[in-house]
């Protein structure tokens, strides 16, 4: 064994010799790649010209989570019971107004055992509905884990307007932080960074606008009379990864390493990042739907490696069915119990590569969100369509890339069937939807 140990030690300057030698007078540039942020792949990375990335994960096992949407009351109640059963522990809505059908919706759910998720432009009239069912359940309230959460700043960008007034909304979130005080671990704002990135925008566009929206949150609940320490502890962000695994994973410890930057700038208490992981819209074929299946694998293992606290992966057919269901939660299931991965705290601490895009996406992010904060902040950004404009033309450029094939998706573009109906004629269009001028919007389309 001792020979193992002993083996001499290669500098990175070796190495690079040696793969000049064995590219036979080609450029060692060519084996070079650059990311759409403008971060190159190098084709070996060594610890002579990396440095250490602070390890900010939460070194616990993530929750899996399932979100239940296009159901009614009672179906919606069937797959929640349904899922709980399967080994599910956290469940989340997102409703404007889903205060009515929560009675019916957490019928025999034992609410305090698990993690209940709601995410709505009606925060009190929710939290009074959950505190009726509590009494109901003859349980306390502050037993309550998980969110009954708003995000007045992502709906604005999201649907091209505030619910109510921006007075009345800003208003709304910042009283439910004072509403849940008596909660140990209730978040009650949601930061949806998974808005930028199923838009389009790449890596380092959606930390930095991320993190701008946090900061507006921040700043907003301080003209509120509240402190940055108490905000924080009532924050989460929600997040959306697509199918480069490295550049998922490096992005979520990335946004770890932004928010303790952000909160150190403000002189507050270090508050850890709870992130939420869902798989992007972007990742999702619109046909040859099983094919999703691998993508959603993919993406699950660059969620858990990068360290997120609870994740979703959709139906694979967008579906919201008991069986697209069961399938897209157990392929958490797999990764617990097939690969082990909630044994291994962080699967990808010390790999030079996966330390270095994060350090490098983090000071990209950092560099983008110091210029929109100089600029006025994020709110003037998106009334003025500027962070909208700005992602409009990458996500142009990512669609162009799909319909032309030069970006491969498999069942789509390279090996589709193409005796489904679907592949006839079709094609992605990127649309403008209603977010004030419009964030790009991914739609397939029939033509």
């Amino acid at each position: 064994m001792s020979r193992f140990l002993n083996f001499p030690s290669v500098s990175s300057s070796e190495w690079k010799e040696k793969i000049i030698k064995d590219l036979k007078g080609k450029n060692y540039n060519t084996v070079i790649s650059q990311t759409a942020e403008g971060i190159d792949i190098h084709p070996f990375y060594h610890r002579d010209n990396t440095s250490s990335v602070p390890d900010l994960s939460a070194h616990e096992p993530w929750s899996i989570r399932q979100d239940f949407f296009g159901n009614n009351a009672k179906e919606g109640n069937a797959l929640i019971l349904e899922s709980l059963m399967a080994g599910v522990s956290s469940i989340g809505f997102e409703s404007s107004d889903l205060a009515a059908d929560l009675p019916v919706l957490l019928r025999d759910v034992i609410v305090d055992i698990i993690e209940l998720n709601v995410i709505t432009d009606q925060p009190e009239k929710t939290y009074l509905a959950l505190e009726e069912i509590c009494k109901e359940k003859g349980l306390n309230l502050d037993s309550l884990k998980g969110s009954i959460s708003s995000d007045p700043l992502g709906d604005l960008i999201k649907k091209g307007g505030w619910s109510n007034s921006q007075v009345e909304d800003v208003q709304a979130c910042m009283s439910q932080v004072t509403r849940v005080r008596a909660h140990d671990d209730l978040k009650c704002i949601t930061v949806n960074g998974k808005n930028f990135t199923d838009a389009g925008a790449d890596h380092v566009q959606t930390l930095a606008f991320t993190l701008a929206q946090a900061n507006d949150y921040l700043e907003l609940g301080m003209s509120h009379g509240l402190s940055v320490d108490e905000l924080s502890k009532r924050m989460e962000f929600s997040m959306s990864l697509g199918t480069d695994f490295l550049l998922s994973a490096s992005m979520l410890k990335a946004l770890r390493i932004l928010w303790k930057n952000l909160l150190s700038a403000h002189k507050a208490e270090e508050t850890q990042a709870k992130i939420l992981a869902y798989n992007s819209r972007w990742s999702m074929a619109p046909v040859d739907h099983h094919t999703n299946l691998l993508r959603l694998t993919s993406i699950g293992m660059s969620a858990v490696a990068g360290g997120c606290d609870r994740l979703v992966l959709n139906p694979y057919d967008n579906m919201c069915s008991s069986f697209s269901m069961r399938l897209s939660r157990n392929i958490q299931h797999l990764m617990i119990h097939e690969a082990y991965l909630d044994k291994v705290a962080s699967p990808l601490e010390g790999a030079y590569l996966f330390g270095s895009l994060s350090k490098e996406l983090a000071s990209k992010a950092w560099a983008s969100f110091k210029e929109i904060e100089s600029q006025g902040g994020f709110l003037k950004k998106v009334l003025n369509n500027s962070i909208q404009d700005s992602i409009r033309s990458g996500a142009d450029s990512k669609v162009a890339k799909l319909n032309s094939g030069i970006t491969a998706w498999l069942g789509v573009n390279i090996y589709a069937d193409k005796e489904q109906k679907e592949m006839k004629s079709a094609s992605l269009t990127n649309q403008t939807g209603d977010i004030c001028d419009g964030l790009p919007s991914l739609k397939f389309e029939l033509v």
